[in-house]
């Protein structure tokens, strides 16, 4: 068993779900007359974004256009402040001063990868038959889907609606959302951001960066403003919304591709405790947060999950319906609150016994959390 602490996600995005301090912003893999490096060469260039509130080193990551050669391009020790860009020229050309890679990218198809120290793959696009002078970038600065636009070199992306994005996912259900046969399976979910119906027929879903046709969608439509839920296990058999393959919750890759395979949204997550979902904060242009599961239903800010070590109280039944017990109460426990999904305190309670029953039947159904002292929480659900 473990104790649940709420952290109050407001007007700032948590990153725990994955090293999202560095990120792809925008490249252009066909650069014509768009912008000269400081040889007055139109050499193909990539943006890179620091995502994070805190400036960044750069030394230790590394670029590169094969997953099987990670290390083909290593940053030197370069400081990036909070929210900034750098720009590397992609012109196999190292004799150059600056940021030059050791290989170039090819517009008719291409992808380009993010490497952190250990190698693992912090980012990724892959793009395909770009014309001269037309970027692949971020809808949103750091956190939005690629799309190609006209270029915004070393300046922000601006601020548009991300169409259809990967939403929210959950890599380790074991007694979360249930699927049409009962079963407790991953899942990923999808949303339209648009104002028209999208039809996904052909595009792509994967678990891995260098497969993205592990999964291609059948002739399916996600009306404007609406979710997808796609069952991530394994069981084809099952229907046309079940994956062929699983999440692993220790690491693994999220890819959304068109039909020509030309990378919309790519994420990765590492070391995922149970039931805690994986979502953009807020709802389909946010960055990702650790949290409770938003099923099929807006992102809006919340209290963020992250799970830790050991608890001894018992809190039973969950999810209760009238009343619900406290048992193994410590001693130095004297009171405890009831929180709503806001952190809004209900009520109070003044403890002076090891066991404690507590009346909640006027309480509509959803989720809450008792806090304990020392910011110690716990979930409970309650069904009236």
């Amino acid at each position: 068993m473990k104790y649940l602490f709420l952290i109050a996600v407001l007007s700032s995005y948590f990153a725990h779900a994955q090293q999202r301090s560095l990120v792809i912003n925008e490249c252009m893999p066909n650069n014509t007359n768009t912008v000269a490096d400081q040889d007055g060469d139109y050499n193909d260039w990539v943006e890179l974004y620091n995502n994070s509130s805190n400036s960044l080193n750069l030394n230790g990551y590394f670029l590169s256009d094969r997953k099987s050669e990670p290390t083909k391009f290593a940053f030197p020790s370069l400081q990036l402040n909070s929210e900034n860009y750098v720009i590397v020229w992609l012109d196999k050309d190292t004799l150059q001063q600056g940021l030059h890679t050791n290989f170039k990218l090819s517009a008719s198809s291409e992808q380009l990868y993010l490497f952190d120290l250990d190698t693992h793959l912090v980012d990724y696009v892959h793009f395909y038959n770009v014309d001269p002078d037309i970027s692949i970038a971020r809808k949103t600065d750091g956190s939005g889907s690629f799309r190609q636009s006209d270029p915004t070199f070393n300046q922000t992306n601006g601020n548009m609606d991300n169409g259809i994005v990967i939403n929210e996912w959950m890599a380790n259900n074991t007694d979360g959302e249930a699927d049409e046969y009962g079963e407790y399976n991953d899942w990923i979910e999808l949303y339209n951001n648009t104002n028209q119906a999208i039809n996904l027929t052909g595009y792509f879903l994967s678990n891995k960066a260098n497969e993205a046709t592990k999964y291609k969608f059948p002739n399916r439509l996600i009306e404007a403003y609406d979710y997808l839920v796609l069952w991530a296990d394994e069981d084809t058999l099952q229907g046309d919304l079940h994956l062929p393959f699983k999440l692993d919750s220790e690491r693994d890759d999220i890819l959304f591709s068109r039909p020509d395979t030309s990378t919309i949204d790519y994420f990765f997550h590492a070391d995922v405790d149970s039931n805690i979902s994986i979502c953009r904060v807020p709802n389909a242009n946010g960055d990702l947060a650790l949290g409770l599961s938003t099923f099929e239903s807006t992102n809006l800010p919340y209290l963020n999950v992250v799970e830790s070590l050991e608890q001894k109280l018992l809190i039973y039944p969950n999810p209760c319906t009238s009343s619900i017990y406290l048992e193994n109460i410590n001693n130095k426990l004297n009171h405890i609150e009831l929180l709503d999904v806001t952190g809004k305190t209900l009520a109070n309670f003044n403890l002076n016994l090891t066991k404690i029953k507590i009346d909640v039947s006027n309480y509509k159904t959803g989720i809450y959390f008792l806090k304990m002292e020392s910011n110690k929480f716990h979930k409970v659900i309650i069904i009236n």
